[in-house]
Parts: C-alpha cells; sequence; structure tokens
C-alpha cells in the first residue's frame, strides 16, 4: 500500500468520524437545545459560527467524500470488478449516501443556517415593528435547514454503516 493510500484513508477515515459525530450530535442534541433556548441558544449559534464551526463542517465533508472518491478509483483500478463485486457496490452505495448528504449540505442547510443567522442578528438590531418579521424568517430558515440536516444525517449513518460493514459482505 503506497503512501499516498495510507494518507488518504487517514483523511477519509478521521474526516468521517468527525463530519459523522458532530452530524449525529448536532441533530439530535445541539439544534434541538439551541432551539428550546430560544434567544440564548441563537447567541451560542452565532459564537459557533464565530468560532469557524460553520467552515470547519463542510471541510471535513469536502474531504471525506473526495479522499473516498480516490480511494475507491484506486481500489477499481487495482482489481479489475471492484465495482461489482459486493464490496465494491457496498462501499460505492455507501459513497452515494455521503455525496447526497454533501449536497443536501452545501445546497439547503448551510445557506439556511446563514440566513437564519443573519435574520436573527438584524432581529435583534431591529425596530419592534420589523423584528417580527426577521424572526419568523429566522424560524423558517431554521427549520427548513433542521428537515434537511435529519436527512443528512440519516444518509450518513446508513454511509458509515456501508463502509463499516463494506469489507465483510
Amino acid at each position: 500500500m503506497s503512501w499516498v493510500t495510507i494518507i488518504l484513508r487517514l483523511l477519509h477515515v478521521v474526516g468521517g468520524v468527525l463530519w459523522v459525530g458532530f452530524a449525529v450530535f448536532g441533530t439530535f442534541f445541539l439544534l434541538p437545545s439551541v432551539a428550546e433556548s430560544g434567544a440564548e441558544g441563537q447567541k451560542v449559534m452565532t459564537v459557533l459560527q464565530r468560532r469557524g464551526l460553520f467552515t470547519a463542517f463542510p471541510v471535513f465533508a469536502l474531504v471525506t467524500v473526495l479522499s473516498g472518491f480516490w480511494l475507491y478509483a484506486h481500489a477499481s483500478s487495482e482489481a479489475p470488478g471492484f465495482s461489482s463485486s459486493r464490496m465494491g457496490m457496498t462501499l460505492g452505495f455507501g459513497g452515494i449516501c455521503a455525496l447526497l448528504a454533501l449536497i443536501l449540505g452545501m445546497s439547503i442547510v448551510s445557506p439556511s443556517m446563514k440566513r437564519a443567522t443573519a435574520a436573527a442578528q438584524q432581529a435583534a438590531q431591529a425596530a419592534a415593528n420589523e423584528r417580527q418579521a426577521l424572526l419568523g424568517l429566522a424560524t423558517t430558515q431554521r427549520t427548513r435547514a433542521a428537515s434537511a440536516i435529519r436527512i443528512s444525517t440519516l444518509l450518513l449513518i446508513i454511509a458509515a454503516c456501508a463502509m463499516a460493514i463494506g469489507r465483510y459482505v
């Protein structure tokens, strides 16, 4: 096994663990707690954004998917018929699930969360008559993001399961 393969496998596994782990934590613990906390919870989200969470999270996802594609392509080129083997199909299915989760995250979750945060920040400084509309927009965007997050997290759990058993099917 080459050093490139070892490094990419390391990036893939560690990136995947961080991506899936945070997705599960965020979906089942952080976001419900933030929602339950109201305005105080929004302050936490603002701090998380300022500390770079919403930058790091997509980087973990992208590193995981890109290294996974390379590993899959490399395995396919080294072993003809790999992609049609049970292992290849299982890993490929997991890769498709992860790719769909990445697409949902980049196209729906990230923009919706940014709009929700911006609307909440504007609401904090807005006049009383504008505040309700901005808070409503923030709530709508958070609800949209939450739905996509739940779907993405399910896809990531499926992907992680496929990666865990792929070698043994």
